[in-house]
């Protein structure tokens, strides 16, 4: 269907430059890699509608405009992803997450002491 293929590949594309980003970012493609597995893995316990006749059931039709635009939202919810992990990628955490991570000791702060052993 040309619905279907349409919103398959914009979500597939949203999605693969949020891989790609964490691919950029951790310098490994296993983690984008586990990204994906762990994305996918709700469609393990999908359940799939079966019609009346035996065969998997017929959705309602969508409009011109809702099948243009449904897409869309997954700018509005993965755009924001993307451009946090590129300021992450550029040039580091933001501060107040910085302030956050030595607050609850999940960071250890670096030092002249640190910088200077090898």
């Amino acid at each position: 269907e040309l619905w279907s293929a349409y919103r398959h590949v914009i979500t597939s594309g949203i999605f693969g430059v949020i891989a790609a980003q964490i691919m950029i970012m951790t310098r490994s493609i296993w983690i984008s890699v586990i990204f994906h597995a762990l994305t996918d893995w709700p469609i393990v316990f999908e359940k799939v509608v079966k019609g009346d006749d035996g065969g998997l059931g017929n959705y309602a039709p969508s409009t011109l405009f809702e099948n243009l635009v449904n897409p869309l939202s997954e700018f509005i919810i993965y755009g924001p992803v993307i451009l946090f992990l590129a300021r992450v990628n550029r040039g580091g955490w933001p501060k107040w997450m910085q302030k956050i991570a030595l607050k609850w000791k999940l960071v250890v702060p670096v030092t002249e002491s640190h910088m200077l052993s090898p």
